[in-house]
């Protein structure tokens, strides 16, 4: 049995040594991602005059984005601004309605003054290109999918670099097994015999070295998987032992999934999101005045959650008044004018 399993540590550790070792390198790397970005990138990340002045607003830049590319969609911008800087925008392909694909727009990423919503440089990020400015969104693609290809079916990069993960996690227990022969002689597999060294030290700075980071590896290798493998994987075993909050994606097949249009406008978007974050405040009154200011097309989704914050709110309103009423029946008038 100890053979088979160091011979299945030996593969499983080869299979996976060199895509670990990519994945870490580049992660390194990207750490820094936008740092160095922008210091081989400034033509992109910083206003070209240099000056400063009043910006728009981030919902007036992507109209702004949007009426000089029709083609295309913004699918993500900052809400906050930094002195100096452009604002850099994510945008996604519009449909051609003549084909009902896509257009093919050669660039995924603008970046715009803030002052005037010009566009000033515009990029495809992730492109496999190693030019100066490709080469950090090129490194950070790397790191999680090898740039194996993205279709409409599926990402064959994540799925891959899950199926490493999963690999990596059943050698951790594979390892961990083979790393204590024996219970007499376990304080064996922490030692480091330093004096001596050769084929001796080097084993033991693989065998213990691996039992005293045993647990930081194990997390590293589970967390790859939750990243890579979230909708195949993780999410259905999560949901085997407690309910999941419904996704948006949920029922629609794979690859057939349409575009999805947005029912409300980025700034009422805002608006929810600020109402949760009142929720999250205590501060249901100004979650309600919120959540009400929204579109009518949003009311099938916020009619049962207001009516029962609203019937909330006037159930506090009247405790008061309740209480008093209770009170003068029962002590009379004088005794709630002392209290109140």
């Amino acid at each position: 049995m100890r053979r088979t399993l160091t011979t299945l540590h030996r593969w499983f550790g080869l299979f996976t040594a060199l895509f670990l070792f990519v994945a870490g390198a580049t992660g390194a790397i990207i750490s820094w991602d936008h740092e160095l970005d922008e210091a081989l990138n400034p033509e992109l990340f910083k206003l070209r005059d240099g000056g400063e002045g009043p910006a728009l607003s981030p919902f007036e830049l992507a109209e702004r984005i949007e009426a000089a590319e029709p083609r295309a969609a913004v699918r993500f911008l900052p809400l906050e601004l930094e002195p100096g800087h452009s604002l850099v925008a994510f945008m996604r392909p519009r449909i051609d309605p003549a084909t009902g694909e896509p257009y093919e727009l050669g660039f995924n990423q603008v970046a715009v003054d803030p002052r005037s919503g010009e566009i000033q440089g515009k990029r495809e990020w992730g492109a496999i290109s190693l030019s100066r400015a490709n080469l950090l969104p090129f490194l950070y693609r790397l790191h999680y999918s090898m740039h194996l290809p993205e279709t409409r079916t599926a990402d064959w990069g994540m799925l891959f670099m899950g199926l490493i993960a999963i690999v990596w996690v059943i050698d951790c227990f594979i390892a961990l097994a083979i790393s204590f022969p024996s219970r007499k002689v376990w304080k064996r597999s922490f030692a480091f015999r330093f004096k001596q060294g050769g084929h001796r030290l080097v084993f033991d700075l693989h065998r213990s070295g691996g039992v005293w980071l045993w647990g930081l590896l194990l997390v590293i290798a589970v967390t790859g998987v939750g990243m890579n493998l979230g909708d195949p994987l993780m999410r259905p075993l999560v949901g085997f032992f407690s309910p999941l909050t419904p996704s948006p994606f949920d029922g629609a097949e794979a690859g057939k999934r349409p575009p999805l249009e947005p029912r409300i406008s980025r700034q009422k978007a805002v608006e929810l999101a600020r109402a949760e974050a009142a929720i999250d405040a205590g501060d249901l009154a100004k979650a309600v005045e919120l959540v009400k200011s929204l579109p009518p097309q949003t009311s099938h989704a916020t009619a049962d959650w207001l009516a029962r914050a609203e019937a909330h709110l006037a159930a506090h309103e009247r405790f008061p008044r309740r209480l008093k009423e209770m009170v003068a029946s029962r002590f009379g008038t004088s005794t709630v004018c002392r209290a109140a």
